[in-house]
């Protein structure tokens, strides 16, 4: 039974097929119901002869619509197969497009199982093989893409078999702005034959100029001399080799490894057509770093307008030198010196100071007037240790050794003026003590009194103790000096014990007293004097010239 029926211009046909609802599981076609174009499996077709599957609603502009019969992405909205039932275009419900398989991509939206041929330009992302025959001529269009190659790349060779390295470069041309880089390889296009360098593999006629060659290149310039490294090149290699009598002319070359073999120029050779051997280097000219290399062989910019200078800078007698003031003037260099005068000299431009610190705080300046002051910035003197808060300020020899000086002079200042006061002087080396007893009444000896100083009992670190020790007074007792001077009209004595070390001063009044006192000068050779003799050597300087005798 057929009904038809022309609804707001919209057709819709509705078949019952009957007779195959008694075929088991054959394709029936159910609906629509009389409002065509509602209800499962709805065809719909309008006036402009589109057409709609799987809804009544036909899509705007659009000849032939399928809706999915779900938003389930294993089910399909369209199986396209071939009369055996195999695939020819699976149209999953979440968009994804298999042709030629079942098989659909998780990532990509569209999945082939062959070939594709596209006569135009691919946009966007692309995930598979291609022929390298199908490939054209063109440039890599990014600016700011990387590109990755995974495997070894040749370049100007038709084969990809035996690629020795990840960058393989063949042919015997000339190489301009070319970088080498680790474990690369160029030779004259013998693929796969002797990559080791040291065979028939030469670049005869290939000049490599501006170029960068570096780590484990071989390089071979060939054994006729007709192959060089030109000029401007910088060749940095470790194990780099090079083979053959070419010539590598005016370039930076730097060289290192075990392995090396080179017969021309092998080091840093610029400017010059002196052979320089593996690990050495010559540079004819100035050179500048972060500043003119006018004035120096060395010119190197510091902070703000600081220059340092090496080279040259003395100007005369074969001397180098050191410049930190940025001046080449023949008194302004601050070290120097030379093979024929290996003294090294400091020097300082006029009117300048030299400074010695540490953590930017001076230790010892040497002022521009010749003063030199350790533990102070202003000395006011040829030598000036110490200031007013300093204590112990210099030591000589380690404590023992001699200061040579005319007069030694310890200064004060009272009321805000200075007096001087000078030392004594004493033929020899000796010690002295002096100080202040109060006598007692002796025994037995009307109007006589006495004390005893015993050496061998005093007290360690007082006056007396220490005097008997710098003088080894057990040994030097009969030599040692007394005077005496009583603080009463009387008179006064001493008597020595020199066997037990006891010293015993005496004293009788003229008038009776309470308590006399009496003041004690003591001296003695100091226990070195034997090394200081009466005669200086000559090295100490004339030092106080006496006038003759009148």
């Amino acid at each position: 039974m057929k009904k038809s029926r022309v609804v707001g211009g919209l057709i819709t046909l509705s078949v019952v097929v009957t007779a195959l609802a008694a075929v088991s599981g054959a394709g029936a076609f159910n609906g629509p119901s009389n409002n065509g174009g509602i209800g499962y499996g709805a065809i719909g077709l309008d006036s402009a002869s589109n057409m709609s599957v799987g809804s009544g609603t036909i899509a705007a502009g659009t000849k032939f619509s399928i809706y999915g019969s779900t938003t389930n992405n294993t089910a399909y909205a369209l199986k396209v197969l071939q009369s055996n039932g195999g695939p020819i275009i699976y149209a999953r419900n979440d968009g994804v497009v298999s042709i030629g398989t079942t098989t659909v991509s998780a990532t990509n939206t569209l999945y082939v199982a062959s070939n594709i041929y596209v006569g135009g330009t691919i946009s966007g992302n692309y995930q598979g093989l291609v022929s390298a025959g199908n490939v054209t001529g063109g440039v890599f269009n990014s600016s700011s893409a990387n590109f990755a190659f995974p495997g070894n790349l040749g370049i100007n060779t038709s084969s990809q078999v035996g690629l020795p390295n990840a960058l393989s470069v063949y042919g015997s041309t000339t190489i301009t702005g070319v970088v080498y880089a680790g474990g690369g390889y160029y030779d004259n296009g013998n693929q796969g034959v002797d990559r080791s360098c040291n065979g028939n593999q030469y670049l005869a006629t290939t000049t490599v100029s501006g170029g960068i060659i570096t780590g484990g290149t071989c390089v071979n310039l060939g054994a006729g001399g007709g192959g060089s490294i030109a000029t401007s090149s910088l060749i940095i290699g470790n194990y780099t080799k090079f083979t053959g009598t070419s010539t590598i002319g005016a370039s930076l070359v730097y060289e290192t490894g075990t392995t090396v073999s080179l017969s021309s120029t092998a080091g840093l050779a610029v400017g010059t057509t002196t052979s320089q051997s593996a690990g050495n280097g010559m540079f004819v000219g100035n050179i500048g770093i972060g500043a003119s290399p006018s004035t120096a062989r060395l010119v190197v910019a510091g902070n703000g307008t600081g220059v340092t200078l090496i080279g040259d800078i003395y100007g005369s007698g074969n001397y180098a030198g050191i410049s930190l003031n940025g001046s080449t003037g023949a008194g302004n260099y601050n070290f120097l010196s030379s093979a024929a005068d290996s003294a090294l000299y400091i020097n300082r431009p006029t009117g300048n100071n030299i400074v010695f610190a540490m953590n930017n705080s001076t230790q010892m300046i040497l002022t521009s007037n010749g003063y030199l002051g350790i533990g102070t910035t202003t000395p006011s003197t040829y030598l000036s240790v110490g200031n007013a808060t300093s204590a112990t300020v210099a030591v000589f020899g380690g404590g023992s050794g001699k200061i040579t000086a005319g007069t030694v002079d310890p200064v004060y200042t009272i009321d805000g003026k200075t007096y001087a006061t000078y030392l004594p002087g004493m033929v020899g080396v000796k010690e002295e003590v002096t100080g202040i007893m109060e006598l007692g009444p002796v025994p037995g000896r009307v109007g006589v009194y006495s004390k005893s100083i015993d050496f061998a009992a005093l007290p360690a670190g007082s006056d007396l103790w220490l005097f008997a020790k710098a003088t080894v007074l057990k040994k030097n007792f009969g030599r040692m000096a007394v005077l005496l001077t009583p603080e009463f009209d009387g008179r006064v004595w001493y008597e020595k014990n020199a066997a037990d070390s006891v010293l015993t001063i005496y004293g009788r009044p003229a008038e009776a007293t309470d308590v006399p006192t009496v003041s004690y000068r003591l001296t003695a050779p100091r226990f070195d004097e034997a090394s200081w003799p009466n005669t200086a050597p000559a090295s100490e300087g004339s030092g106080l010239v006496v006038p003759k005798d009148q």
